[in-house]
């Protein structure tokens, strides 16, 4: 409750401190943004595709290389920056192959099929988010019938079987896609064990291991530091940090576990400024969604709600991480508009 109570006060400190035109595009309605019908240059839009799908494949090679099908550990021996940066253009691919979806089928499922096949490698919970972003973006830009509707709940059971899939991986002995693909076969006993298990952890869990949170983890604010440090793991320490902030091999500490164990002044602190970023945010979604950019609002949004779920069952640097997204989408759209590269001449997204 005075987590919650501070998170209000940064709204409210947000709102009254604002511009009038941005209190003004807080009240705007959002009512209209659930469809929209996309329009582009597609010859542009085919190009940046495959611009963006050769440089995921090189940062793969790079970072993975042929570790992708088979490795010992988990983590890679190549360069994570190329990781990080692999992970970023996947996002976006993904965004373009669900927009070009109905223009060029076979060209955004194949695209999307490999890029999932290289997240599944990886192990990355990304893999779930890439599912869910896709099948969104072609259910909003469809037709709205009985059918969409189901194919689209049908992707969101299938990606939270996915998740408890992920999830059984991470104790497998290798990593890769091979191990991680045979292991369906070899042990399917583990994964049908990890529906259960991830189930109450999705709606149960998050409450207790929170508690557990601010019991077990020690007050160090080096790891805070470390946490909200947007700079590669490797460069801070967050590998030798990591280890620390868990209940078991499984279950990591919680986001809101790691905060109430710095008392309630630092909770406060942090939950009004926690405020104060999702206000600007909300502005910044609903100032998109105002200037006919839905696909950018939708964005936000998305990554705002996985940030809030993520919350109870994720450590603080797994959480925050889908804020600095969030900057980083709009600090592009920012750096496009100044350099005269105007996203409407690229994507016409209308009612």
């Amino acid at each position: 409750m005075l987590a919650v109570l501070a998170f209000c006060v940064g709204v409210l400190f947000y709102y009254d401190f604002s511009k009038p035109n941005t209190r003004l595009t807080l009240n705007s309605s959002v009512s209209n943004v659930l469809k929209f019908s996309f329009s582009g240059n597609t010859d542009l839009l085919n190009t940046m595709t495959h611009i963006i799908f050769m440089v995921i494949i090189l940062c793969c090679a790079l970072s993975y290389g042929l570790e992708i099908f088979y490795r010992d550990d988990y983590i890679p021996t190549g360069n994570l920056i190329f990781v990080t940066v692999m992970k970023l253009a996947s996002m976006v691919l993904t965004i373009l192959l669900g927009l070009i979806y109905n223009q060029n089928r076979w060209l955004s499922f194949s695209y999307f099929l490999i890029i999932f096949m290289i997240a599944l490698g990886t192990g990355s919970r990304l893999a779930a988010v890439y599912i869910v972003l896709y099948s969104l973006l072609i259910f909003l830009t469809g037709k709205s019938t009985l059918k969409n509707k189901l194919i689209f709940g049908l992707n969101i059971v299938l990606t939270f079987l996915f998740v408890c899939f992920l999830i059984s991986l991470r104790p497998l002995e290798y990593h890769g896609l091979i191990p991680y693909v045979t292991s369906l076969i070899v042990t399917p006993e583990a994964f049908l064990d990890t529906i259960a298990f991830n189930f109450y952890y999705s709606f149960i869990f998050g409450i207790f291991v929170t508690a557990e949170t601010i019991t077990e983890n020690a007050v160090d604010w080096n790891n805070i530091y470390v946490s909200v440090n947007p700079l590669p793991g490797k460069w801070i320490g967050w590998y030798d940090v990591a280890p620390k902030l868990r209940s078991n091999i499984h279950a990591p500490f919680s986001f809101n576990g790691e905060i109430f164990t710095f008392g309630k002044a630092f909770t406060i602190f942090f939950f009004i400024i926690l405020g104060i970023v999702f206000s600007d945010l909300e502005y910044r979604m609903r100032w998109f969604f105002k200037h006919k950019k839905k696909l950018l609002g939708f964005l936000i949004a998305f990554l705002m709600a996985l940030f809030i779920l993520f919350s109870f069952e994720y450590n603080m640097r797994s959480t925050i991480r889908y804020i600095y997204y969030a900057y980083i989408t709009i600090l592009i759209h920012k750096m496009m508009n100044n350099y005269k590269f105007k996203l409407s001449s690229l994507v016409d997204v209308t009612k």
